[in-house]
């Protein structure tokens, strides 16, 4: 991890930190260093003496969004390291009333997108296998669904119009304000229609209703924001991953598309092919897997279109900033997310009726 800053003055923060370090480790930091993290936390470097480090992450609180992504990630970590998983951080200790936990500093390296090779295509996959296999494993029943657990290809039409509605009452206040709700009346609203009908016919077509819930032995523990962007790289080679704050149960299906089709990532077709080659086997037991995976895809695209443009909500806003390292152009980041948003929409509308990778099981 790259240190992005000098460690803060002594002040309110320092301390608290302090104090949830001593009494879960015994440990006073000679240093606190803010560092660069996810989207939506403050993440923190505690250096202490003997080369002994540990990170501190304050969540972000939603005042709409109420998920407790502390208590989602510190239960999922704490499952996998009792079941012998080595390539997640330990978790150490966490406090609901700071909303802070403490977990195992892990020294790597960021993992550029020139640099994802099959073998980090590998052990990606992978990873996702592993958590296939702990699905009888004890205590995992009492895992709760991942954050919007996609069941049924109702709930996931159900989940489109929601975000769709949130931008009903969108306050226009300036040039990329428009451009955005042009290109939602446009472009999106109409495409979204078209692959619902794709979808929808293609289910009824295989004798699948798209209201009913896949059943509990199809489903698969998901870490659901998962990809390259939240691993580092040890010396070794070894991928270790991070952020499981919507872990849990899902469909396998919505699990390996949002890995293909992760903006954060940008995976080319070649990568796919390496990635579906090796974990479409691990669910080839499910009957039904394909054809939902035909159907679900190219919404799962358009969902991912609208998480781009969250950026230009004012709570999304609010998240960003109070996880930011350093300010930056509110402006400049709504126009890239708008192309973000473009280009997986251009994409999907040239994949979905043959998704090339879909055919490698």
């Amino acid at each position: 991890m790259q240190i992005t800053f000098s460690p803060p003055e002594k002040n309110e923060l320092y301390s608290n930190l302090t104090k949830i370090l001593e009494k879960c480790r015994g440990e006073i930091p000679l240093s606190i260093d803010r560092i660069h993290g996810g989207g939506n936390n403050q993440i923190y470097k505690l250096r202490c003496g003997g080369n002994q480090n540990f990170i501190a992450k304050i969540y972000y609180q939603d005042k709409i969004d109420k998920r407790d992504r502390l208590k989602g990630e510190f239960s999922a970590l704490e499952f996998m390291t009792q079941n012998q998983i080595e390539v997640v951080p330990k978790p150490i200790h966490c406090e609901k009333e700071n909303n802070t936990a403490i977990y195992e500093f892990i020294d790597g390296e960021r993992l550029a997108t020139s640099e994802i090779s099959s073998l980090q295509i590998g052990q990606a996959a992978q990873f996702l296998i592993t958590l296939k296999n702990l699905t009888s494993k004890q205590g995992a029943k009492q895992i709760p669904l991942a954050s919007e657990a996609c069941l049924s290809f109702s709930s996931l039409v159900e989940n489109l119009e929601l975000r769709l509605h949130r931008f009903n009452h969108f306050e226009v206040l300036e040039k990329l304000d428009s451009q955005m709700i042009q290109y939602l009346e446009h472009d999106l609203k109409p495409t979204i229609l078209t692959l619902k009908q794709w979808g929808l016919n293609y289910l009824i077509e295989n004798n699948i209703d798209p209201k009913i819930e896949i059943s509990f032995s199809q489903r698969t523990l998901s870490p659901s924001d998962f990809g390259f962007h939240n691993s580092l790289k040890l010396r070794t080679g070894q991928l270790v991953f991070f952020d499981f704050e919507y872990f849990g149960w899902d469909d396998p299906v919505k699990m390996i598309s949002d890995f293909l089709l992760h903006p954060g990532m940008n995976l080319n077709q070649t990568q796919c092919f390496k990635f579906s080659e090796i974990i479409l086997p691990a669910f080839i037991g499910d009957p039904d897997f394909m054809i939902r995976f035909k159907a679900y895809y190219p919404l799962l695209a358009i969902k991912w279109c609208f998480i781009i443009l969250n950026e230009f909500l004012k709570d999304q806003m609010e998240r960003r900033k109070f996880a930011a390292v350093k300010s930056t152009s509110q402006i400049s980041y709504k126009e890239v997310q708008l192309g973000k948003a473009k280009m997986m929409l251009n994409r999907i509308l040239t994949e979905y009726k043959e998704i090339p990778y879909a055919l490698s099981s």
